[in-house]
This record gives structure tokens, sequence and C-alpha cells, in this order.
């Protein structure tokens, strides 16, 4: 299988008063279907909102199709409807 989605070593992102998302390693292939649960305020629409390029972290890397997103235009991103 293709990996669609990808994230390495995402660090914590600084969102008000609380830090979102640490540390995330995750792989997403293609044909998978995951879902993302957690409580309120965990980091579930940041991470979709990094994968989308809404938000992009200062280390790590998120790859779409195996391409670093920070290299794709945001265009092409929201076409892929990844997230």
């Amino acid at each position: 299988m293709n990996t669609v989605a990808g994230l390495k070593e995402v660090p914590a992102i600084m969102l008000e008063t609380a830090y979102a998302v640490d540390h995330v390693s995750l792989s997403i292939e293609e044909g998978e279907f995951i879902t993302i649960l957690g409580s309120s305020g965990s980091g579930k629409t940041t991470l979709l909102k990094m994968i989308n390029r809404l938000y992009e972290p200062d280390e790590g890397s998120i790859t779409l199709f195996g391409e670093d997103i920070a290299t794709l235009d945001p265009v092409t991103v929201d076409l892929s409807k990844i997230a």
C-alpha cells in the first residue's frame, strides 16, 4: 500500500494557553479509514489543520502522497480532501 499521509515527530503547538499535538507520528495508508478520538481540547482539530496547512509546525514533517506539504501549493493540499 502507498502512504497517503504521514506525520513524523510533529512537535507541540501553543494555542492560546495550552499546547496541542505533542510529537505526533502517524502513517495513513491508501484505502485506510481512521478515526481520531480524544477529549475536548486534546488536539484533534489542530492535527487536521496541520495536515491541511492551516497551521505549520516548526519541526518534524508532514507528507501527503510522499511529498512534504511545505513544498506543496495549499490548493493542491485542499484538493486532496485528505482531512
